[in-house]
């Protein structure tokens, strides 16, 4: 139950408070509680596992992608270019993950936003089979961690 607390606790919790004039109303209200709370948890993680499935997998071509976001492109279909979102000093700590899921080593380009740099250049490439790259924005430039 949530918060830890345990039926019967929250039982006695209702009756000092007098909500309810019999145990019979008592233990509908708790039923109905308990419900609610499996519903609403059910909800969460579906709703968890369809963000999670529906992450896209990016074909050839320029695309741009996210902080936070799990960038999945498939090097058979041809060489693209990732580009990365415009990073501001409050965005310090923010990554975005790249995996090719493909085993084409197929280059794709990592091109930050117009003025930053990853690893000190104006571009990148992220070449190999199933390769997987995270990048960390700084506040200013970003890294190939």
């Amino acid at each position: 139950m949530a918060g830890g607390l345990k039926r019967t606790e929250a039982a006695q919790a209702l009756r000092r408070v007098g909500q309810f004039t019999s145990d019979a109303e008592l233990q509908r209200a708790l039923a109905e509680f308990e419900d609610n709370a499996h519903k609403a948890l059910g909800a969460v993680g579906e709703a968890k596992a369809e963000k999670h499935q529906a992450t896209p997998v990016h074909r050839a071509g320029e695309v741009r992608a996210n902080f936070g976001e799990l960038f999945k492109y498939d090097a058979s279909t041809g060489a693209g270019t990732v580009l990365l979102p415009a990073g501001k000093p409050s965005d310090h700590g923010k990554t975005v993950t790249l995996k090719n899921v493909s085993t084409s080593a197929t280059g794709w380009t990592i091109r930050p936003a117009t003025g930053q740099l990853v690893d000190g250049a104006a571009t990148q490439s992220a070449a190999g089979s199933l390769l997987a790259t995270r990048l960390y924005f700084d506040g200013a430039a970003w890294w190939r961690l």
